[in-house]
C-alpha cells in the first residue's frame, strides 16, 4: 500500500457514515509498519512531543547538524509549549505533523493500549485527529497533513477512516526505542543503527531527562559519514507493509 506524498480534501463524520457504513465497525488492531519508498540511502527522522516536557538538546543537535525531521506534536504538548512550538514550526529544518489532541490510540470502540484509552467511535476519532489540525493551523496558518496517534495504534478501519479525513497516517520501521527515559544512550543507539535505506525513525521530543539528545550526537555523524541523507516526510512516497 502506498500513502501520497499530498492528503485530499477529507470527509467529515457524517459523509464517512453515509458514504461507508461498512467502516463503521472495529476490525481488530494494528501498529502499521511504514517506509519512505526509495532504495536510496534516505531516512526520515521523526520525534513525537506527546506530553509536557520538551528536550532542546535533540533540536541544537539536529540545528548544529542541518538535519531535517518531522515532528508529531499533540495538543496537550502544544498547550504547555505555546512559544517553543511556534520556533520549531517557522524553522524550515522541520515539518509540523499531527499527534493527535489528546495523544489517544484511534479505535472505533473502548480499547487501552499501555494504559492509555484509545478513542471510542467516530466522532471522537474525528475530534482526536481534525482537533488537533485546528489547533496546528490556528498557530501556523497551516493544516498538518500527516497523522499518528498516540502510542501508534489503531483500528483498521479506523486507519482507513483516518485517510478519508484527509490525513496520511505516519506510522515507522524503525524505533529508537527511547520510550522511557531510563533506557541507556547505548541502547538507543544500537536501536538507531538499525535504520537503513528508507527507513522511517522514531524518537521522542519529551524527555529531557532521558538519554536520547545524547544518543543523536553519537549517531548522526556516524550515519552522515556513511553518506545517508536525512528528509522530511512528504519529500518521498511511503509503503506501509501489511
Amino acid at each position: 500500500m502506498f500513502f501520497p506524498a499530498v492528503a485530499v480534501s477529507g470527509m467529515n463524520p457524517a459523509e464517512i457514515r453515509k458514504n461507508h457504513p461498512d467502516l463503521l465497525k472495529p476490525d481488530g488492531i494494528i501498529c502499521p509498519d511504514m517506509r519512505l519508498a526509495v532504495s536510496e540511502k534516505i531516512i526520515a527522522l521523526t520525534l513525537d512531543a506527546c506530553s509536557g516536557e520538551y528536550d532542546q538538546k535533540i533540536i541544537q543537535i539536529l540545528k548544529k547538524n542541518n538535519i531535517s525531521a518531522t515532528i508529531f506534536a499533540a495538543g496537550k504538548w502544544i498547550d504547555r509549549n505555546k512559544n517553543i512550538f511556534s520556533e520549531l514550526a517557522a524553522d524550515k529544518l522541520f515539518l509540523i505533523a499531527s499527534h493527535g489532541l489528546k495523544h489517544r490510540p484511534c479505535f472505533l470502540e473502548k480499547t487501552n493500549v499501555f494504559g492509555i484509552s484509545g478513542t471510542d467511535g467516530i466522532e471522537e476519532l474525528f475530534e482526536e485527529t481534525a482537533g488537533n489540525a485546528e489547533k496546528i493551523e490556528k498557530l501556523t496558518g497551516i493544516r498538518p497533513v500527516f497523522f499518528r496517534s498516540g502510542t501508534g495504534w489503531y483500528d483498521k478501519n479506523a486507519l482507513k477512516i483516518i485517510e478519508l479525513m484527509g490525513f496520511i497516517p505516519a506510522g515507522w520501521n524503525t524505533p529508537a526505542n527511547d520510550y522511557s527515559e531510563k533506557l541507556s544512550a547505548d541502547i538507543i543507539i544500537k536501536s538507531l543503527s538499525l535504520a537503513c535505506p528508507g527507513s522511517i525513525i522514531i524518537a521522542h521530543l519529551n524527555h529531557p531527562s532521558g538519554n536520547t539528545a545524547e544518543a543523536l550526537e553519537v549517531w548522526i555523524p556516524s550515519v552522515i559519514r556513511q553518506g545517508y541523507k536525512f528528509v522530511k516526510l512528504g519529500e518521498y512516497r511511503i509503503i506501509c507493509t501489511p
